[in-house]
């Protein structure tokens, strides 16, 4: 197994940076700046929270601007080396795979795979995960969730703590869940 593997069965489409989004809504500078600045305030400083809480869910009626707000989010935590990934289901684009929720996983294990302070570990973990299992591209979400993003993560957790916490990804990026 190789990244073409990971690749070919990815919904790269749905991912933050993709081509097919390149014309998604974003937040125009000086738009939304309070959501944007809680939800990062929340991202950086939330661990401090006496409770921290490891979900957060943005709701709004349609077409308030929630996929402009996440995309935005999306493209700085990436560029602040704190996205783990995105996906961004769409009921609009013309692809099925980003429709539907059979390439969810394994798209976000393909960015894990590539993101830069991952790849050598976990990355080599997922890969080997797919060595190990070939067929888990055919079951369950919820096995390939464990498989392919969970486990791997556990196995290098000690790794992942040891990173500059304003370097530490953390962020895994998902919109438009009703759409799926």
């Amino acid at each position: 197994a190789d990244i073409v593997d990971l690749t070919n069965r990815s919904a790269i489409g749905a991912m933050h940076n993709s081509r097919q989004r390149g014309e998604a809504p974003k937040c125009h500078p000086n738009t939304r700046v309070a959501v944007q600045e809680y939800i990062f305030g929340w991202i950086t400083d939330g661990e401090g929270d006496e409770e921290p809480k490891q979900i957060m869910w943005l709701t709004g009626p349609a077409g308030t601007g929630k996929t402009a707000i996440m995309g935005s989010v999306a493209d700085t935590c990436y560029h602040r080396g704190l996205l783990v990934g995105s996906f961004f289901f769409s009921a609009v684009v013309k692809s099925n795979h980003v429709r539907s929720k059979a390439r969810f996983v394994i798209t976000l294990a393909y960015q894990i795979q590539q993101h830069p302070a991952l790849k050598r570990t976990i990355g080599r973990k997922i890969l080997s995960a797919v060595v190990d299992d070939p067929g888990i591209f055919e079951k369950s979400c919820d096995e390939q969730l464990e498989v392919l993003v969970l486990q791997p993560l556990h196995d290098c957790r000690q790794l992942i703590d040891e990173l500059k916490p304003d370097k530490r990804p953390r962020v895994i990026v998902v919109d438009g869940l009703d759409e799926c």
